[in-house]
């Protein structure tokens, strides 16, 4: 499933706008590696906020960034048995095309409805400042957005998420793991960020709690890493299948996440 593109009517900072169809890639069961690994963040994301209102003992506030078609909240409205408004006191998607969200607000209404949801057209390159009071966010979605705009852009958001996240709240971010040059780069991305770079800026505002690899590439990993994992790796493709979509998804969050083609980080505020 190729990405989609589309034409911005501002652009100021050279940001890449390009999205997977996930709708598409599991209507017709064309669903490869990256749109598994986009299915599960989203699992994740709902089942963070679930267990987070459960620990907190009421409902949470959650912006998603860089939200494209809402797939967060329509994965917990569509595929999670749970009464929203017990879970999400507010959602708020912010997103640079201005376009896509206006399809997602015709077309997904009853979803916004659902989680009492709003979606926001914004450039976070020209204005990184949310109009939000400090720590009004309990959970905070970041996935698959970084690597769309230039690097000296992400340090001032990181700033301002630390503002708006509860000292109680949690962060999610997810973003290709570059494990080498950037001189040969996916025509979608503007800059993907090394594990240990994105650590140190992260942790400038940020408590890393974890980070787990997503999807690997097992020719990749050294011999004495596969070597440890040899009985689950054989496990797991008499499973799945050799080097599929599914088990290379599988795998990921057994090794080290500087082996993995993406990474998913977990974060509370400093």
């Amino acid at each position: 499933m190729s990405s989609e593109r589309s034409k911005l009517k501002e652009n100021v900072n050279g940001s890449k706008n390009t999205r997977m169809n996930v709708d598409a890639a599991v209507a017709d069961m064309g669903a490869r590696k990256d749109e598994f690994m986009h299915l599960g963040r989203y699992q994740k994301a709902v089942q963070t906020a679930i267990d987070l209102s459960k620990a907190l003992g009421r409902p949470i506030r959650i912006l998603d960034l860089g939200c494209g078609e809402i797939y967060t909240m329509r994965t917990l409205y569509k595929a999670f048995q749970v009464k929203k408004s017990d879970v999400v006191k507010q959602y708020v998607g912010v997103d640079i095309d201005d376009g896509m969200l206006s399809r997602v607000k015709a077309q997904y209404d009853k979803v916004l409805t659902a989680v009492n949801g709003k979606v926001i057209v914004k450039d976070i390159t020209v204005d990184p400042k949310l109009k939000v009071k400090d720590n009004y966010f309990d959970l905070i979605v970041w996935f698959e957005m970084i690597e769309h705009v230039k690097p000296e852009f992400i340090p001032p958001m990181f700033e301002e998420l630390h503002r708006v996240l509860s000292p109680e709240g949690i962060m999610l971010v997810s973003t290709p793991n570059a494990t080498g040059s950037n001189a040969r780069l996916p025509k979608d991305h503007v800059y993907e960020w090394g594990y240990d770079e994105l650590v140190e800026v992260m942790e400038r505002n940020f408590e890393l709690v974890c980070a787990r690899g997503v999807c690997i590439n097992i020719s990749k990993i050294p011999a004495e890493e596969k070597a440890k994992k040899a009985r689950t790796i054989k496990q797991v493709y008499e499973a799945f299948g050799e080097n599929t979509a599914f088990s290379s998804t599988v795998l990921g969050p057994m090794f080290p996440p500087k082996y993995c083609k993406n990474v998913i980080y977990t974060l509370r505020k400093g």
